[in-house]
């Protein structure tokens, strides 16, 4: 079924670009963290809450340090945002950041549970905190924004979403992307939880630390409901389709266009942040100035410009495993790295600021349905050199 997906690929993508080789960075067969003592490794391990734990995004600060989120989906999660460290053994762990007891669901003032989280140029972390543990309703405080000073380890800014703005029974903010120099951020929400689904995109801005909700249900935020996705030739979940909005979420080097995409659509659309800054525009005329791009001819989890130019971006293709170029202008793509082993479900990207892309594979759709093998590798990271940076690098 897998030879079969690869002529298709083979049949519309361009093979004019000339990728390296990717590079396997770190793999896991199932995640570990920096625990405090034996006796909490040991409750982890014979809990089976090992099996709970899924990584989901990476982002690299320039100096080298690579961040991981771990959403706290299903019950027992350590820590949902964490910095990987590499003991003496060779074995890669995390190491929750900023500390154990801001990772404590307990914690009322805690970090709940992270997917998306942007690292800026000034060397800040924002950390989108989507809130909801195990999918139930999220407290008033749960759904917020951090913002951390990673030189100092302090929280220099915080923003508390409210019910109007991603509600607490059914948002799932999913990705960020900063306008770092300008104040600005844009989020996307897959609003997961209601049928039909409440997919939409916020625009944050920092001097006023306050946030406005636009495209709600908007055609370019819902899911295509006709799709039924399908990787290595078979249908994702055996129920009903995967439905999920508003995802990937890409800003242009010059932070003037924003690329954005449901994950259950080949459709890209954009939208000049001009429209997304100016809250004195109604939600017509914000919606008005959608565009749509085309078609992508793959699902995607993922997207990312680099400061290389403003009318391209990489993507996550799920049914192609792996990860995939785009020039916007012609609508061309070609394949930068596919395996249809080791990059099943390729989910975030990030950069390492040398030069490289960064990309998780997870296998998301297994892992949702309890049916990954712990006695397998499940979880990697890629590098794939790309000669280009992030869009908040200098060209």
């Amino acid at each position: 079924a897998h030879d079969h997906i690869l002529l298709l690929v083979s049949l519309y993508l361009c093979s004019c670009v000339a990728w390296e080789v990717p590079e396997l960075l770190h793999e896991w067969k199932f995640l570990n963290f920096t625990f405090q003592s034996p006796q909490d490794y040991n409750n982890f391990m014979q809990s089976g809450y090992y099996k709970n734990c899924m990584l989901a995004g990476v982002k690299m600060t320039r100096s080298g340090d690579t961040f991981v989120s771990v959403p706290r989906w299903k019950a027992g999660v350590p820590a949902t945002i964490s910095k990987l460290v590499t003991l003496p053994s060779g074995e890669t762990l995390l190491q929750p950041f900023p500390s154990w007891e801001m990772n404590d669901i307990s914690n009322p003032n805690g970090i709940k549970s992270v997917l998306g989280f942007e690292i800026d140029s000034f060397n800040r972390l924002w950390i989108l905190d989507q809130g909801r543990i195990e999918s139930k309703t999220a407290n008033y405080g749960d759904i917020k924004l951090l913002i951390y000073d990673l030189k100092m380890t302090t929280l220099i800014q915080k923003y508390i979403f409210t019910d109007e703005e991603a509600t607490f029974n059914s948002s799932f903010l999913n990705d960020i992307v900063v306008a770092d120099t300008e104040g600005w951020a844009y989020i996307t929400d897959s609003g997961i939880g209601l049928v039909p689904l409440h997919g939409g995109l916020l625009s944050y801005n920092l001097k006023t630390n306050s946030v406005r909700r636009i495209l709600n249900q908007h055609f370019s935020t819902q899911p295509d409901m006709q799709m039924w996705l399908s990787i290595d030739g078979s249908p994702v979940l055996s129920n009903a389709p995967m439905q999920t909005g508003a995802d990937g979420i890409a800003l242009t080097p010059d932070f003037k266009t924003l690329y954005f995409c449901p994950l259950t659509s080949h459709t890209l659309y954009s939208i000049g942040t001009s429209y997304l800054q100016d809250w004195d525009l109604s939600q017509d005329a914000v919606a008005d100035a959608v565009v749509v791009i085309g078609d992508k001819r793959s699902a995607s989890d993922g997207l990312a410009c680099t400061n290389a130019a403003n009318d391209s971006l990489f993507f996550t293709s799920l049914e192609g495993d792996g990860t995939f170029f785009l020039n916007v202008t012609d609508m061309s793509i070609s394949v930068a790295m596919t395996d249809s082993i080791g990059m099943l479900w390729s989910d975030t990207i990030g950069f390492d600021h040398q030069g490289s892309i960064v990309v998780v594979t997870n296998r998301l759709w297994k892992f949702v349905q309890d049916e990954l093998n712990f006695d397998d590798f499940n979880f990697r990271i890629w590098k794939l050199w790309v000669d280009a940076n992030s869009y908040l690098d200098p060209k």
